[in-house]
């Protein structure tokens, strides 16, 4: 019952995938290969996608307070001037609720742009927006700029890249999700003609409920016929349901909060991806989503800090800063990089109603550590004297949000340029605003640099000691892996004060293998011999 279950769940999802061509094999099983067997490099770079659906109104998230434009325009719902935070001196006036808000006792994304740790972006977005939600959240999805219906938008940017890297996938891929959906589904961006890049999770616990025992006894069929392909197909879904779920539920279990999160929905759902990194999950992106900031209505009210708009942003910037709080404490903030978009903008002028319609061009955030984003304002102001006949900002070429986009796949995940450009169909130019995380390193282990890790003896008769010793209280996994990437023996795993330490292990088979001590997500590895 519990398979004919997961068949029925899962029938929606399948129909959605373009498994068939890489199922029908029906040859082997499910292979899962580290991470770095898939071109994701040794680094531990992980990226947070915060999707602000419905159209976030940039012209009240980040305020033109010195353009007397502004308040003409927008007579109901204008920021008043005194009421704006000012970063400094500078020109960035930032909503009070971005820095005001009951949940965090520090000052919110404030605090983050005084670190160093945030940079915001003025009048993102494309030229010729399309002021559809779907549409328009499509083109974002997927990094394809197209307003033509006949042009259908499937396959998402980050899935492309992540499809790109799994040559051979379903049959081999990553021991843990590259990515995760803190949602109820999938969205575009990590789609592709392969299937889906991510899995969805919201708690732990169910999901590892819902995959516990899914993995079929019987094998894969020949393939050549719709039933055995079929068959093929949830088979392979079944068994990587079930090691996901395994592999999320161990990591949930072991992790940890530093810090206290607000009940803000965004705040739950960087709770929960905190919690998993701090448990050793390996996944490198992460998906969430904010909805809805469609305010054609009551938008604001007479109090900046109530309606509909401040308590969405209230809610943002609880979430964000009190995350990278819980980064920094637990010791992975390097390793963070996040961005927020959305769809489009709000229109320059207010509606009468107390609300905006949909527009072009509005503000991002990206935040991460300061050795990696360059903090601070970029972007010119929005010309409010200079608006399109729909009387929305004009987008400027120099502010192509793929521009982002290209900034993250180069210098968060190593993309070359050619893959960069393939991925979009054109040239893209990255943004300069992230830096490449190279040379800076938190090591873990005492005498890291020369490998950190011993084992003795070796070569050994299959009995011997893994040993290190560990600088800083962090998650430690002790695993041995053959040659060819399969894991052969799992030795130890979960939260680890500091110490040294002598793991021992045992092989039954002779060859040579590699001996991994994995620290919060950073890899270690020293060569074993076994004879016998």
């Amino acid at each position: 019952m519990k398979r004919r279950s997961f068949i029925k769940g899962s029938a929606a999802a399948a129909g959605g995938l373009m498994a068939a061509p890489y199922i029908s094999k029906g040859e082997y099983l499910t292979n899962l290969l580290p991470n770095q067997a898939f071109g994701f490099d040794n680094d531990d770079n992980i990226l947070i996608m915060i999707e602000l659906f419905g159209g976030n109104d940039g012209l009240n998230t980040i305020i033109p307070v010195n353009d007397p434009e502004y308040y003409n325009l927008r007579p109901t719902v204008a920021i008043p001037s005194v009421a704006a935070k000012q970063w400094g001196t500078t020109n960035l006036f930032m909503h009070p609720a971005l820095v005001d808000h009951p949940e965090v006792e520090n000052n919110g994304l404030m605090t983050l742009l005084d670190q160093g740790r945030l940079a915001v972006l003025e009048g993102v977005g494309y030229q010729n927006p399309n002021l559809s939600h779907f549409r328009s959240s499509d083109i974002w999805h997927s990094g394809i700029i197209s307003s033509d219906p006949e042009v259908r938008l499937l396959e998402g940017w980050m899935g492309r890249f992540i499809a790109s890297r799994l040559p051979n996938y379903p049959f081999e891929i990553p021991e843990h999700p590259i990515a995760i959906s803190v949602e109820g589904t999938i969205p575009l961006a990590l789609k592709s003609n392969k299937g889906h890049m991510a899995i969805s999770v919201n708690d732990p616990e169910r999901f590892y409920q819902f995959g516990k025992g899914l993995t079929p006894i019987d094998n894969l069929m020949p393939g050549g016929s719709p039933y055995q392909d079929e068959y093929n197909f949830i088979h392979v879904i079944a068994q990587q349901s079930e090691s996901y779920s395994t592999a999320v539920k161990q990591a949930y279990d072991n992790g940890e909060n530093a810090v206290q999160y607000g009940g803000g929905s965004i705040s739950q759902k960087l709770q929960l991806i905190s919690r998993l990194i701090s448990g050793g999950l390996k996944t490198k992106v992460f998906y969430i989503g904010l909805s809805n900031f469609d305010s054609h209505v009551q938008q604001s009210e007479d109090d900046v800090y109530a309606g509909q708009h401040p308590d969405h942003l209230s809610n943002l910037a609880a979430g964000i800063s009190t995350f990278m709080q819980d980064a920094t404490e637990q010791g992975f903030s390097e390793r963070i990089l996040g961005y927020t978009f959305s769809e489009f903008g709000r229109r320059a002028y207010d509606n009468g109603s107390r609300g905006t319609d949909h527009g072009a061009g509005s503000s991002m955030f990206i935040f991460g550590h300061n050795e990696f984003i360059t903090g601070g304002l970029h972007g010119q102001s929005p010309n409010l004297k200079d608006l399109d006949g729909g009387g929305n900002l004009r987008s400027r070429p120099e502010e192509d949000f793929r521009r982002v986009y290209a900034d993250i796949l180069k210098y968060w995940f190593h993309a070359s340029q050619n893959e960069i450009d393939s991925l979009f169909g054109e040239i893209v130019d990255p943004l300069e605003i992230i830096s490449p995380r190279v040379g800076i390193e938190n090591e873990y282990l005492k005498g890291a640099k020369q490998a950190g890790v011993k084992i003795y003896p070796n070569p050994s008769n299959g009995r011997g000691f893994i040993e290190f010793e560990l600088m800083q209280r962090a998650n430690v996994d002790v695993r041995i892996y053959s040659l060819d990437g399969r894991l052969n023996v799992s030795l130890k795993q979960g939260l680890t004060n500091p110490g040294i330490y002598k793991v021992p292990f045992e092989i039954n088979q002779i060859g040579a293998f590699t001996a991994v001590v994995i620290v919060n997500g950073r890899r270690y590895a020293e060569n074993l011999t076994v004879v016998k």
